[in-house]
């Protein structure tokens, strides 16, 4: 394994992406060229398919936050995909704990997934699905999921459980680490989306998020990690990593 270098995004939510967090992250990928591109969850939103979404999230458009969802992946061309507990609301439309569902929810959540499932495989793109054990993707002395821990000690369960790591799902940039003979540090690496939704608004532990995403080199037996994040539409960052 020689010098590669990699990017890691997560949280994105569909339509509810943020414009200005998107087109800082697309500048940067343009100038950082990375040759691994992974995205850590959440694609979509699918609030209309949220368990307690009020009348009108139901009545909001699966339709267009899936698009929106799908364009970012077109662009982005991830090579790796970890699923996200929203995108799972997807699937588990379509069946969940072996029950398969029927209606034209399902039906229309199945149509979205076999479409989603064709352009990953036109793409070769590698999908791991929302799952503790099955969804942790493992490359260079790293892992990449999308997080299965909030609140503020979400990085330091995360390093607990699965050692060096990189996640999203709580929409923060936050890192920890705990002892071990190799490395265990857990970040939390920020989010595309909006940070401040409507079923949100109210929580203070909502003021943590933060537009971000992390980059580095991955080498043999050795990788090193940084952090970009967004303020008022602006990032700092490197373009140019050496090893020496």
């Amino acid at each position: 394994m020689g010098l590669e270098t990699f990017v890691a995004a997560s949280d994105l939510h569909g339509d509810r992406q943020d414009p200005a967090a998107l087109r800082v992250f697309k500048r940067f990928v343009e100038d950082f060229k990375p040759t691994r591109r992974l995205f850590l969850g959440d694609v979509f939103d699918l609030r209309a398919l949220r368990t307690g979404a009020d009348e009108e999230e139901r009545r909001h458009s699966m339709k267009t936050d899936f698009r929106a969802g799908m364009a970012f992946l077109e662009w982005f061309r991830p090579n790796v995909i970890t699923l996200g507990n929203h995108d799972q609301r997807l699937w588990d439309a379509i069946s969940k704990d072996g029950l398969a569902k029927g209606g034209p929810i399902a039906d229309y959540a199945g149509e979205l997934v076999e479409e989603f499932n064709t352009f990953a495989a036109k793409l070769k793109i590698k999908v791991l699905p929302y799952d503790k054990r099955k969804g942790v993707h493992s490359y260079g002395g790293l892992k990449f999921t999308h997080g299965f821990s909030g609140g503020s000690g979400a990085a330091t369960n995360m390093a607990k459980v699965y050692g060096n790591v990189l996640f999203g799902h709580g929409h923060s940039i936050d890192v920890a680490s705990v002892p071990g003979v190799e490395p265990r540090v857990a970040r939390m690496i920020g989010c595309l989306c909006e940070l401040d939704l409507t079923y949100n608004r109210a929580q203070l532990a909502t003021l943590r998020q933060q537009h971000g995403w992390a980059y580095g080199v991955l080498t043999e037996g050795r990788s090193e990690v940084f952090q970009a994040s967004v303020t008022n539409g602006k990032a700092v960052y490197a373009t140019c990593l050496k090893s020496i």
